[in-house]
């Protein structure tokens, strides 16, 4: 079995060119393969291992090699290995992989069977259901489901019972004893198989068997005669890493031999030339060369060639006749045959024995079969062996447009013979188109022939008649020259023995005459021949000779020398020639078309594989092409194979010398005329001589064209254009002349003095720059463009006037506004109402349209707008735009008087006037003119981008964007926290607030905090304050009135702190800080127990109240602060702990008595005839809410009322009374006569805030800190830090240092010599 294995495998491997890299055997019956393997690790690894065997030694043996090659090497073990024990003795996945097995039945396992397999499991099923496998059996171990032996063993069982069905009736009671009758009956069986041929197992999906056929009698044609075998296909598996079998599918095959029969490609090629002649014998070594190489190289693998030739005799009807005898031996193709006087006749014979022949209009997949062959590589280039196109006649060399080509190109292009006069003498029957070929090359060099005739083939003996023959043409040709002999003559034909007589008989008469002859002629014979007379030294004129294959003595060339080899190697005394060459080209090329074909390629499959090819590479690296089917498109056909063409020159010893050649592009041409003419050169058609045109002139292949102006006629018919500096002012001039005066005009093309800005240069080439150029343009041009586009927002009332503050001015007491920057309004037409619009205030009051009157380029004047009265009601902002509303934003915005739209017009009009002028020059260098108006206008753009920038940036937001880093810095990651009491903040946070916009805030309220503060801070995250600075839980709850100036507040919350509250207890919830301003209803709920003040006060974190009160008692007139009242009254009622409410002023704590008596008394004025049920509400549903609450409580509004009177009464008394002790106090100290140093270094005891001491130590403060040059904010908030940390101010003799520090300070009023020390000293004393 491995033999027959092995043969097989050497049979499919030669099919694709391919050879066993190594092999190795073992003993049947063991599991010895270490011999093998050993054998075969001699060489490099394989890539791919074919394993025929059983499955126990090839699992050893796949085991074995993993270790020695790897995982990456493929096995493929032939399907009788017996597929499941294999996959079970390799075991491990790592074995697996990569593993092969081929079967002769399709996988029964596959997820998704086809009908017979379906049939198969159900035939399987009902095996297994009509036995009891439990029990001890015979069938108990031959069922473990679908596996691919049972598989087979079903067909087989399906092949019996289908027989058997045929002759169903003959085998009914069949006895078996009977043995004749048994004979006969298995005969019948037999033959019902064989005379069926093909066995449908399967009638619905077609599944069969066979064809079957006996030896003789067989009535099947093809490969069914002789056949015992059923199967045709062969099935691929791969093992699965857990050791099943998967449909590997690229393995399966299809066939249709009888089993397998080791077969050898002969292929027989047929050759008919004269084998008589040097040149035809040589085509036939050539060839045979090539052949012969590639049988002893197994270039083919098994295939072999062999070459038929046969002699025609240089006679066309033995040639036909040849060709005939070729077709009947059945001949694969026919190369190198022929002569240039016989191929006609091949040609035709093979089209009339039904041979395709290259060209037939008919499709080539119906003129396959028959298929008798092709012409390939004949030695003839006639014309009509290409055109038509002909895709079965496979030219090889060059064609006779090429030669002439090659021949012109090296006499007349490179010059290398100075020849002007070409005369051609032709083969009457093969020269006419060698000749034509030529005639048409010299016209695309401008050249005529000089003189044409025509000559016959005459019998070679005797040598008068060549002679005779050879004078005859001479004259003829003579007779048709216009003047003087040629001075080179072309010989087209290819009896060397006439053209040698020829030249002879043209040389005597003219002497100086060159020859050329093309390779049609022979170069060999035609030395031959020329060498007969010469003695062995060859004396006469110049003769070249056309080749269509290299040199085949180079020693340069591989494959020239490859060809020698191969030609030694047939036989050793044959000497290289060109027609060996060209024969041995022909072979090579055959050879190499093949190998790239599957093996037992058909003839037409050869062609296909060509011209799908295109270009065909023979072994020694020289390329054949471009192949090309004419498709009957643009595209035309090309069958020839060769592109280039040399030129050789005979020695005088007989031999020649290469000396030119030229390689034609192999995509563009196939042998076919290139009718352009040459150089510059024009004709208008293609039967016209080319000529030269005249100086001035341009070629364009057709016409000679004058050139344009400013351009000059070169000598090579070319129009250049003039140098810089020079012109040619009409058409077709040969030369320009120089422009002295000026620059030359793109457009006319005269010379034309610079513009402004430019200066002829010093070679008068052009105009340059001058610096004036450059001032007109970025100094004057470019600004004014900038300044119009920039005007342009301003213009059209684009950009609204900035606010910096709104306030009632204290010495008009009207209502001023001060815009950032001026606000471009002017007083024109004053008589007409100046209107403006006021947006994004904070003030609901002030965002509308009002009357303005202009005071100043920064200031305006608010009037009412109606009446245009001033208005006198105090609205406080600094925020917010104002725009003129429209005619007046065009008509009345502008600078020094001017508007803007006058000033637009005006620029407008002067820069259009300048660009449109032009008076540079700018625009005609159209970059530089991009540059600088591109420039401008991008110019323009950021001063717009810059001032916006720098405008809406007013020092409100510059402090707002400063003060906020500072928040971000304390309190990084701000977030939302729940409502209430959880949202307080400190004291050092309220100061911190005032003192960072104290110069913004003076005397504002709320209201203004809120709108221009707190909005602003917080609009980012949307957060209350407290959430951004960082909140606290609550000690104080607030009650205050928004319209108290926010500096009262913060000096009273500042003193409340000092005096009651701890540093822990210093935590305050104010609702304008406390409370989300961005969601005010949420904030507020749906009823006052959901409301965040009611939530803070009841939320058990909260101390007591502290109730901002200014003279008016004006929180006392709010309705909220009634409903915080009433809150803290029930608190103070519920809770023993409760602190109360606290009366807070500038000047203290009411409730301690640490207020001034005037404060104290007017408060005690205003509270006595104030109603707590007066308070109002900004929504009136808010304070009907708060008066239905207290009414409801016991005592209504009655016991509110007394509550807070209580308080306050409260309060008079101990103010009353710490007033009289100190005062006691102060007449026993003004007895004393103690310095004011000695007192404060006496005494250390803190002072009680509110009191006289207290005040004085105030005064004194205020003094210190005004001449300290502090601000007045600083000195409030920096003041009470200083009386809340000072261990020394505070006690009773502090009112003597103060009183001893303002005399001292009266002191300095007089002088202001000691005035820089006494500061220093007052500082000291207050620090």
């Amino acid at each position: 079995f491995g033999q027959a294995g092995l043969d097989g495998v050497i049979s499919a491997l030669g099919a694709y060119r391919l050879s066993i890299h190594s092999y190795g055997t073992y003993v049947r019956g063991t599991e010895f393969v270490q011999a093998g393997l050993d054998n075969m690790t001699k060489f490099s690894p394989p890539e791919f291992v074919v394993l025929v065997g059983t499955y126990a030694p090839l699992a050893a043996f796949v085991k074995s090699a993993r270790k020695v090659w790897g995982t990456n090497i493929l096995f493929c073990a032939l399907s009788f290995v017996g597929s499941e024990q294999f996959s079970a003795a390799l075991g491990s996945p790592e074995y697996r992989r990569n593993v092969y097995v081929t079967q002769v039945v399709e996988i029964p396992s596959l997820d998704q069977p086809g009908h017979m397999e379906s049939r198969y499991r159900k035939a399987l099923n009902y095996f297994e259901e009509s036995i009891d496998l439990s029990q001890e059996s015979e069938c108990s171990e031959i069922s473990n489901g679908p596996d691919l032996t049972s598989t087979e063993g079903y067909l087989v069982g399906l092949l019996t019972t289908k027989t058997i069905q045929k002759n169903q009736q003959e085998f009914i009671d069949l006895n078996l004893t009977n043995q004749t009758l048994l004979r006969l009956k298995r005969e019948q069986f037999l033959n019902t198989v064989y005379d069926a041929g093909l066995v449908q197992l399967d009638d619905e999906y077609g599944f069969r068997l066979g064809p079957y056929g006996e030896t003789s009698g067989c009535h099947f044609t093809g490969n069914g005669c002789g056949c015992n075998q059923g199967m045709r296909k062969v099935f691929g598996s791969m093992i699965r890493d857990d050791g099943t079998f998967q449909r590997y599918s690229p393995l399966d095959l299809d066939f249709d031999t009888c089993g397998f029969k080791r077969n050898v490609w002969k292929v027989v090629f047929g050759q008919t030339v004269s084998t008589a002649t040097r040149f035809g014998q040589a085509l036939y070594q050539g060839t045979l060369a090539a052949f012969e190489a590639a049988n002893r190289e197994s270039r083919l693998g098994d295939a072999t060639l062999s070459l038929v030739t046969l002699d025609e005799g240089l006679n066309a009807t033995a040639a036909g006749e040849n060709t005939r005898k070729l077709l009947e031996q059945n001949v694969y193709a026919i190369v190198s045959s022929g002569h240039p006087e016989t191929v006609h006749e091949i040609v035709k014979t093979a089209d009339l024995n039904a041979m395709p022949v290259i060209g037939s209009p008919a499709d080539l997949r119906d003129l396959r079969q028959p298929f008798s062959g092709g012409v390939i590589g004949s030695p003839a280039h006639l014309r009509d062996l290409r055109q038509p196109f002909q895709d079965r006649e496979i030219n090889i060399r060059a064609s006779l447009y090429d030669e002439a080509l090659c021949m012109i190109s090296f006499f007349i292009d490179q010059k290398q013979l100075p020849v002007q006069r070409v005369s051609l003498l032709c083969d009457s029957v093969l020269g006419v188109e060698a000749c034509s070929a030529m005639d048409q090359v010299l016209r695309t060099r401008g050249l005529e022939v000089s003189g044409r005739a025509n000559f016959t083939r005459v019998p070679n003996d005797p040598i008068q008649v060549l002679q005779e023959a050879a004078e005859k043409s001479i004259d003829a040709l003579a007779a048709t020259l216009p003047h003087a002999g040629p001075e080179l003559l072309i010989l087209a034909g290819s009896q060397a023995s006439l053209i040698a007589e020829l030249v002879q008989s043209a040389h005597r008469r003219w002497e100086g005459c060159v020859f050329a002859a093309f390779a049609s002629v022979g170069a060999e014979e035609l030395s031959a021949d020329l060498m007969r007379t010469a003695n062995g030294k060859y004396e006469g004129p110049r003769i070249f000779v056309s080749q269509v294959v290299p040199d085949p003595s180079s020693s340069d060339n591989s494959f020239v020398q490859q060809y020698r080899r191969d030609l030694q190697a047939l036989n050793g005394s044959i000497t290289p020639s060109f027609a060996s060459l060209e024969g041995y080209i022909t072979g090579q090329f055959v050879v190499e078309v093949l190998w790239r074909l599957p093996y037992g390629s058909g003839r037409a499959s050869f062609l296909d594989r060509i011209y799908y090819e295109r270009n065909i590479v023979v072994k020694g690296g020289l390329r054949l092409g471009d192949f090309r089917r004419d498709l009957g498109n643009d595209s035309q056909g090309c069958n020839q194979g060769f592109r280039t063409a040399y030129l050789t020159e005979m020695r005088s010893n007989g031999s020649f010398k290469y000396v030119w050649n030229v390689d034609r592009d192999a995509q563009s041409t196939c042998g076919e005329p290139d009718n352009n003419c040459a150089g510059r050169m024009v004709r208008a058609s293609r039967s016209d001589v080319c000529r030269l045109c005249s100086l001035g002139q341009s070629s364009n292949g057709t016409h000679c064209t004058p050139c344009p102006k400013g351009t000059f006629g070169d000598n090579s018919f070319n129009c250049v254009t003039c140098l810089e500096g020079s012109t040619s002012e009409e058409e077709g001039q040969p030369q320009c002349r120089q422009c002295d005066d000026g620059i030359i005009n793109p457009s006319s093309l005269i010379c034309e003095p610079c513009r402004i800005g430019w200066q002829v240069d010093e070679h008068r080439h052009g105009c340059d720059q001058t610096p004036l150029f450059w001032i007109i343009v970025l100094g004057i041009t470019a600004p004014l463009l900038v300044l119009t586009l920039a005007l342009l927002p301003f213009t059209c009332g684009c950009i609204p006037v900035l606010l910096d503050d709104v306030t009632l001015d204290s010495d008009s007491e009207c209502l001023m506004v001060k815009a950032h920057g001026p606000h471009f309004v002017i007083n024109i037409f004053e008589r007409i109402p100046l209107r403006m619009q006021f947006s994004d205030t904070g003030d609901p009051r002030l965002d509308k349209e009002f009357q303005v009157q202009v005071m100043s380029k920064h200031k305006l004047k608010l009037l009412h707008p109606e009446t245009g009265s001033p208005i006198t009601d105090s609205f406080e902002s600094s925020k917010g735009t104002a725009r003129l509303t429209f005619p007046d934003r065009i008509l009345r915005a502008g600078i020094f008087g001017v508007p803007f739209v006058v000033l637009q017009g005006l620029l407008l009009v002067l820069v259009i006037s300048l660009i449109g002028a032009d008076l540079v020059g700018l625009l005609q260098d159209p970059l530089l003119a991009s540059c600088v108006y591109g420039g401008a206008v991008l110019m323009a753009m950021v001063l717009h981008w810059m001032s916006r920038k720098l405008k809406w940036q007013n020092p409100l937001k510059r402090r707002q964007k400063k003060y906020r880093r500072e928040l971000a810095r304390v309190h990084p990651y701000p977030v939302s926290c729940p409502r209430g009491a959880g949202r307080a903040v400190t004291e050092q946070q309220v100061a911190t607030l005032f003192s960072t916009f104290s110069d913004f805030i003076r005397d504002r309220n709320m209201y203004y905090i809120n709108a221009n503060i707190v909005l602003p801070l917080t609009a980012a995250r949307k957060l209350s304050f407290a959430e951004l600075a960082g909140p606290n839980n609550v000690a104080w709850f607030v009650s205050h009135y928004w319209g108290t100036s926010f500096k009262h507040f913060v000096e009273s919350l500042c003193l409340h702190a000092q005096t009651i509250a701890s540093a822990a207890e210093s935590n305050y919830w104010i609702c304008s800080l406390s409370n989300n301003q961005w969601s005010i209803s949420e904030e507020l709920g749906h009823s006052w127990d959901e409301s965040s003040f009611y939530l803070t006060l009841r939320s058990g974190l909260c101390v007591g109240t502290a109730m901002i009160l200014d003279a008016d008692a004006l929180p006392l007139t709010r309705s909220w602060c009634l409903f915080e009242v009433l809150q803290t009254f029930l608190l103070t009622s519920e809770d023993a702990k409760y602190k109360g409410l606290m009366l807070c002023t500038t000047s203290g704590v009411l409730n301690l008595g640490c207020t001034s008596v005037d404060v104290s008394m007017a408060l005690a004025g205003r509270l006595a005839e104030l109603r707590l049920e007066d308070a109002q509400a900004t929504d009136q549903r808010d304070k009907e809410m708060i008066e239905n609450l207290v009414g409801s409580m016991s005592g209504g509004f009655e016991a509110v009322n007394h509550f807070v009177r209580q308080v306050f009464r409260e309060a008079l008394f101990k103010m009353k009374e710490r007033f009289e002790n100190e005062f006691g106090t102060l007449t026993q100290v003004l007895g004393k006569a103690y310095s004011a140093e000695h007192l404060l270094a006496e005494h250390a005891t803190q002072q009680n805030p509110g009191s006289l001491l207290h005040q004085a130590s105030k005064r004194l403060e205020a003094t210190l800190l005004e001449r300290s040059s502090s601000s007045l904010s600083g000195g409030h908030v920096c003041g009470i830090r200083l009386r809340k940390n000072s261990s020394t101010i505070g006690h009773i003799p502090t009112a003597m240092a103060a009183l001893e520090l303002m005399r001292i300070s009266d002191a300095d009023k007089e002088s202001d010599v000691h005035s820089d020390a006494q500061a220093a000293r007052a500082q000291s004393v207050a620090v």
